[in-house]
């Protein structure tokens, strides 16, 4: 049974989803609907673990508090939702923005993490993918925050196709799904547009961890899907060798997504690696 339930994290109200029994896994989402990205894997997961999946400040049903934020901020956020919840130790699940936010707290506190899952991440390279990512890429630093404001809460046809966008079979993208994601990105608009003003340069990605990739010492789990558009695949790659203890999966006709694109295939594959 998943709990649904809050925790103040500092003066954060904290929405938490958590279920199961066993090693604690914290799985951090990317930068759109929050928990929402786990709804195929907590179940699964939660037969072997307790599963934490968080909403980080700024989204979802968390307080969104008018500050910076950037990839170290997430971090030492999910680092102070631990010592709240009193977890000393865990395995960090992270997606996109949250692969980056997973591999700052492996950084700067490795002892609090046993085993590390890098899914789509970001931060491993400054290079982004292709089409609209690399497009926005290029031009945040230019457009006015009203303007992305605008760009970012589009009619509900041109939200489908941005999702579309992101997964190789579109089929996944249903409307129930689309409600959902559509209602949960709405809420954290100003905190978007002002995380992608931190998070993209000129050069592309301002967080680039690849030079600190071989201070990685515990075990971890690199998973890209094959077409993905948004990260180059190289990165997935380049990861793998710099980080010694790592294996690496990509998952063929799968694009940004593959918790949601390959549920049963990347829960049995987070499943093996963990126990």
């Amino acid at each position: 049974m998943v709990e649904s339930k809050y925790v103040k994290v500092g003066e954060i109200n904290t929405h938490y989803l958590v279920a199961g029994k066993g090693k604690p896994i914290i799985l951090i989402h990317g930068g759109g609907p929050g928990v929402l990205d786990w709804e195929l894997n907590i179940g699964p997961l939660s037969k072997r673990h307790r599963v934490y999946a968080l909403d980080l400040v700024g989204f979802g049903y968390s307080d969104k508090p008018k500050v910076d934020y950037t990839i170290p901020y997430f971090a030492d956020f999910v680092r102070r939702f631990m010592d709240t919840l009193g977890l000393e130790q865990v395995s960090l699940v992270g997606l996109c923005m949250g692969g980056g936010t997973t591999l700052g707290v492996a950084l700067e506190s490795p002892q609090r993490v046993e085993k590390l899952v890098l899914v789509a991440s970001c931060g491993l390279g400054k290079e982004v993918g292709a089409g609209i990512m690399r497009l926005l890429a290029r031009l945040t630093p230019l457009l006015p925050s009203a303007f992305l404001k605008r760009w970012d809460n589009p009619d509900k046809n041109r939200f489908r196709r941005d999702l579309e966008r992101r997964v190789y079979d579109p089929k996944v993208i249903t409307d129930d799904l689309l409600n959902k994601q559509y209602e949960l990105q709405s809420l954290a608009l100003d905190v978007r547009v002002n995380l992608w003003k931190n998070f993209f340069g000129f050069g592309g990605q301002r967080i680039n961890f690849r030079d600190r990739l071989h201070e990685i010492a515990m075990p971890t789990l690199i998973i890209y899907g094959q077409n993905d558009d948004a990260y180059p695949l190289a990165h997935a790659h380049t990861a793998h060798e710099l980080i010694k203890n790592s294996q690496l999966h990509i998952f063929p006709k799968c694009g940004h997504v593959p918790p949601r694109e390959k549920p049963d295939e990347f829960n049995q594959l987070l499943l093996d690696f963990l126990k």
